[in-house]
């Protein structure tokens, strides 16, 4: 088995998840075995360690928190326990706990990209639900000041998020 540990890239954030191609049955079996922790369904670039890995027979997901070049103790937190919660439910560590019934599984997500230049400010964090047609947060333009909403077309869970910054036209800021 392997885990292959990840935050969000340069200037994103993501909730704690794994990244697993759930269409392989032994990967979908090592996801259980993590407990309550959400599953974006995801063969993954066809050249990383977790598709090579796969490919080979050893049951392999990447597991997504937090920010980049920062240390967040409560992500570190939610690693500690999953990989404990791992490890027990595995048989290879020896823990007393309660198990909590998983997270659900995200087969289709995507994208939300800004149309417009400026500052990005978030209404919206990670981790929140959120429906077809709520603001997800608004570009501002700092020399004219004028703002643009963004306007979420679908309905589902803020999985990653870009960081308030200066965004450009077709910019990705909120995976849903």
């Amino acid at each position: 088995m392997l885990v292959d540990l990840h935050t969000g890239s340069f200037y994103r954030t993501n909730i704690p998840q794994l990244r697993a191609d759930l269409s392989n049955q032994q990967v979908a079996d090592f996801v259980v075995l993590f407990g309550d922790i959400p599953v974006l369904h995801s063969r993954g670039n066809k050249r990383s360690l977790r598709a090579a890995a796969v490919r080979a027979g050893i049951p392999t997901v990447t597991l997504e928190a937090g920010e980049p070049m920062r240390m967040q103790r409560d992500m570190v937190d939610v690693g500690v326990k999953l990989i404990n919660t791992l490890l027990a439910k595995s048989g290879m560590y020896s823990k007393l706990g309660l198990w909590v019934k998983p997270e659900p599984a995200f087969y289709d997500t995507a994208w939300v990209r800004t149309n417009a230049s400026g500052i990005l400010f978030s209404r919206m964090a990670l981790g929140d639900e959120v429906k077809e047609g709520d603001v997800l947060g608004a570009v501002n333009n700092p020399i004219s000041n004028e703002q643009v909403d963004i306007i979420s077309p679908y309905k589902g869970r803020i999985l990653g998020m870009a960081l308030d910054q200066f965004v450009m036209p077709g910019f990705a800021v909120y995976h849903i």
